[in-house]
């Protein structure tokens, strides 16, 4: 078990420093150790990283794939849940099907909610304001905007407070 949870840390930290064949490497052996494992909630992870390294390569179909077998895999895990609720959003917001992304994004403000995952709140509070933004909802995007900087701000994130003030200026854009 533990060698998988390190493929699956490894596969994110590889997708996040711009190293996606590391990344896919260590997202499948994750997922090959968790099939021989055979624990649903250790094979839910390696879906996830699956998932997220096929977003790093836009590879979005397969990434939904992934995503949504890993939902079922952790449906019983709230913090798994609310983070691949979160990347549905994504993928779905970047194919196009922004009802999908909008369900997806209520889910996993939700279960950051729940969890009591500030960042995680405010992360989907963004994505939930460009949403609004594209259906003309400016007033809804500008509190969603406003709720994210301050819990951003509370938690000391600097560049994402500037990233979602610049985000922030879009409400005004048309005025």
């Amino acid at each position: 078990a533990t060698q998988i949870e390190t493929q699956v840390r490894l596969a994110s930290a590889y997708g996040t420093s711009g190293n996606d064949p590391a990344a896919f490497d260590a997202a499948e052996q994750a997922h090959r150790l968790a099939q021989d494992f055979g624990d649903p909630l250790h094979l839910g992870h390696a879906h996830y990283a699956r998932g997220r390294v096929a977003i790093w390569q836009d590879r979005l179909d397969d990434a939904q794939t992934h995503l949504n077998l890993a939902a079922e895999a952790l449906a019983e895990d709230n913090i798994g849940l609310a983070h691949v609720a979160r990347w549905l959003g994504y993928t779905h917001s970047y194919q196009g099907d922004l009802q999908a992304a909008e369900t997806h994004n209520l889910k996993a403000l939700s279960l950051f909610r729940l969890i009591d995952d500030p960042t995680g709140v405010a992360a989907v509070l963004a994505a939930l304001a460009t949403l609004d933004l594209v259906w003309g909802r400016a007033e809804e995007a500008e509190g969603r905007y406003h709720e994210a900087m301050e819990i951003m701000e509370e938690a000391g994130e600097l560049g994402q407070i500037a990233t979602l003030h610049g985000h922030l200026g879009n409400c005004h854009y048309d005025a």
